[in-house]
């Protein structure tokens, strides 16, 4: 999790009277906190297996919470009154690991720092104002538009170990999902808006949007007849479809000199030599094309020549 800043210098922020922590186990050798260099917090022991463990909330030794967590749960300490009691202590496994957090806010509480096992995420104060994000964010990362012949690829930018996280790539992905921090390179079947998610540990869904469009610029091919001097021919090339535009250039001697669309197009050269004859097609961008790169290009524009040979074109 990014480290934010610290939620009791917030203007509006008073004392916590929740506290929300996911337990990634470790115990103290992770504790990493802005409260132990000013000796307001303290971590004993440890635990470092996944659980499920018990785990205890106290004032002194009045025990006001008591639960179980496993590897990667979210679970809030809560009082019940305005603010938590302070120091609130943190029992884990029957005291194989002691958590102590000062809560009065004369020291920083600061979500994204470790207390031993504990991850803070966020906290709440009587007046219910939240601070920081009781759903941890990895961060998911990839191209908001993709090429549909292209791989897509989707990353964390900021995982936790321990933590499950499930992978749906959305309609018609292959493959569909993946478990894990690093998932594989996903192609698409089919054109359109798709919504990736991840959800951690079975909570906690975070989505990316992206749209799927076709990139790929096809090749063009002239079509053409034998060419006399004089006498017309004529030029064509296929049908692409909508939203494709088609520029000739005949070259010297040539009347038409240029024409626009598939043709065909009826040609003569009025001097013996050689032609070439320019075909370029574009394609215009709306939706479902992928306005990205060189996509809408066709490439560079195909050439063809022509050399005379006596009164023939060949």
């Amino acid at each position: 999790m990014v480290v934010q800043g610290d939620c009791c210098d917030e203007a509006d922020f008073n004392k916590p009277s929740e506290l929300t922590f996911r337990f990634l186990s470790g115990g103290c050798a992770e504790d990493d906190n802005s409260q132990v260099p000013i000796g307001k917090a303290s971590c004993n022991g440890g635990v470092t297996g996944p659980g499920p463990y018990s785990y205890t909330a106290a004032d002194g030794n009045n025990v006001f919470q008591t639960g179980t967590i496993s590897l990667g749960d979210v679970f809030t300490i809560i009082d019940g009154g305005s603010q938590l009691p302070n120091p609130t202590t943190i029992s884990i496994d029957g005291g194989q690991e002691i958590i102590e957090i000062h809560t009065s806010c004369s020291a920083p509480l600061i979500p994204g720092e470790r207390y031993g096992s504990l991850e803070l995420l966020s906290m709440v104060d009587g007046d219910g104002t939240e601070c920081g994000d009781p759903c941890p964010d990895p961060i998911l990362t990839g191209n908001t538009e993709q090429c549909l012949e292209n791989t897509a690829n989707f990353s964390l930018a900021f995982p936790e170990a321990g933590v499950s996280y499930v992978w749906d790539f959305g309609l018609d992905a292959s493959p569909a999902g993946y478990t894990g921090q690093t998932p594989p390179p996903v192609t698409y079947s089919s054109i359109g808006w798709k919504e990736i998610s991840v959800t951690q540990d079975g909570t906690c869904e975070k989505t990316l949007t992206i749209y799927v469009g076709e990139c790929s610029c096809p090749v063009p091919i002239i079509n053409y007849d034998p060419v006399c001097e004089t006498l017309s021919t004529t030029f064509s090339t296929a049908d692409l479809g909508d939203d494709y535009e088609y520029e000739w250039n005949f070259g010297a001697g040539a009347t038409p000199a240029t024409a626009t669309g598939m043709g065909p197009h009826m040609v003569t050269y009025s001097v013996l030599g050689s032609a070439t004859v320019t075909l370029d097609i574009e394609r215009t961008c709306p939706p479902p094309i992928v306005p990205s790169g060189d996509c809408c290009e066709a490439g560079d524009p195909v050439e063809m020549s022509f050399i005379y040979v006596g009164t023939n074109i060949y």
